[in-house]
């Protein structure tokens, strides 16, 4: 995958709900073209949507705004104006920011949108958003992703089923637990690492859901004190 020059810096560090509002508004650009760029409203409206989502979610209108205001300088997001009104409305950046072409695009909102996935799920999911034939066109994109440090592999090499993949622009916390992570779904692995207990696809999910939870009730909690002290 050619990118422009400037362009093969690491991953950046994202937190949960800015990945959502990026994974939203590459969806929304590409799904429904009519309603792009989004309002804030529409904006909190699909990133709490109930479908195509993990985990769901209910952020506040402040947090997306202020998420999308974070995002803003890091050259992700930009505001346009309707010819028609005033109502500002957000379109995102990740084509140039970026050099990803729409089946990265795709398959990386994907990520953003549900997080960790197997190869078929994923598959099944992108290509909603753009045509991936087959796996092997698939995996083509997601090694074009990893070498560019957006993506990895978690499950173990030998594996030949349900491959798992997950995105890397996350906080330090959840960094810890993808390099944690160990695949014990798959019979055929020929890795000596098991993970112990339940699916480790399942706590890792569970693991990220809570991250999500706790950070989304510290940024409500600083909002309170940030109000009442001032």
């Amino acid at each position: 995958m050619d990118s422009p020059a400037g362009l093969n810096a690491p991953a950046p560090s994202l937190t949960p709900i800015q990945r959502r509002i990026l994974g939203v508004l590459v969806e929304k650009a590409i799904t429904t073209p009519d309603a792009y760029p989004l309002t804030s409203n529409a904006t909190i409206t699909a990133c709490n949507q109930k479908s195509n989502r993990e985990p769901t979610t209910n952020y506040q209108a402040h947090e997306v705004d202020e998420a999308l205001i974070d995002l803003k300088p890091m050259g992700l997001v930009f505001q346009v104006f309707a010819a028609t009104g005033r109502t500002e409305r957000w379109k995102h950046n990740l084509r140039e920011a970026w050099g990803l072409e729409r089946p990265h695009l795709s398959v990386l909102a994907e990520l953003f949108l549900r997080g960790t996935q197997t190869e078929g799920d994923l598959r099944a999911r992108a290509s909603r958003m753009a045509p991936l034939a087959s796996l092997e066109e698939l995996r083509a994109v997601l090694q074009g992703l990893a070498e560019r440090g957006f993506v990895k592999k978690l499950s173990a090499e030998g594996r030949k089923r349900g491959v798992v993949w997950g995105h890397l622009c996350v906080t330090e916390r959840e960094r810890e637990a993808l390099e944690n992570y160990v695949d014990d779904d798959d019979e055929e692995s020929d890795s000596p690492v098991r993970s112990t207990g339940s699916s480790a696809t399942t706590g890792i999910k569970e693991l990220l859901e809570r991250i999500d939870q706790l950070e989304a009730r510290v940024a409500q909690l600083e909002s309170i004190v940030e109000k009442v002290t001032t």
